[in-house]
């Protein structure tokens, strides 16, 4: 099923070809985030619901705690990948600010460290200040970008305002995820 037959130009005989499957990875939250006003914060998508390629690591480190390094897409060959993410929230929250981000990390570099993050996508909408019209929120982002072995690809919750004004994300694995979806192999 992955083989593929070409022409070899130097002995002109066709010979089989493989290729590996490309990687897929879809991830959601197991357990609700930490939010930290006017900061972008991470949202560690923990639970793997397909991994095509091992591509995903798990937010649990070998002693079961919590590892805020963990919960991030590792790409583990270089290529061209669609990344997508979305969240949804529980409850109505209130105004304010309220957006999603993606961030690559190149290879050896610290995500934590803002500076070492590339912002690659960004969706951030206001609510208007009227009090009587409290609303769930629902963001999405997504971006296309070439990724090398090593690289990380990373999803913040963006706000201005109080950590949700009181709102949980909703932790259904079809509201709140990502994916990442590798769609060329670098040659």
């Amino acid at each position: 099923e992955n083989e593929l037959w070409q022409c070899n130009r130097t002995t002109e005989k066709l010979e089989p070809v493989y290729r590996k499957p490309k990687a897929y990875v879809k991830a959601y939250l197991n357990s609700q985030p930490s939010y930290v006003i006017n900061v972008d914060n991470h949202l560690e998508f923990d639970e793997e619901i397909i991994d095509v390629g091992d591509n995903f690591i798990s937010m649990d480190d070998a002693s079961g705690a919590t590892d805020p390094n963990l919960g991030g897409f590792i790409a583990t060959r270089d290529g061209i990948f669609e990344i997508y993410a979305q969240y949804h929230t529980d409850d109505a929250v209130g105004t304010g600010e309220y957006g999603i981000s993606i961030f690559k990390t190149p290879t050896g570099d610290d995500f934590t460290i803002a500076g070492n993050r590339q912002e690659l996508s960004r969706t951030s909408y206001a609510f208007t200040a009227n009090t009587t019209a409290f609303n769930k929120v629902f963001r999405s982002a997504s971006t296309i970008v070439e990724l090398e072995a090593g690289d990380r690809i990373d999803v913040f919750f963006n706000s201005d305002s109080a950590p949700l004004l009181g709102g949980l994300l909703d932790m259904s694995s079809s509201r709140t995820f990502m994916t990442a979806k590798q769609i060329m192999e670098t040659y």
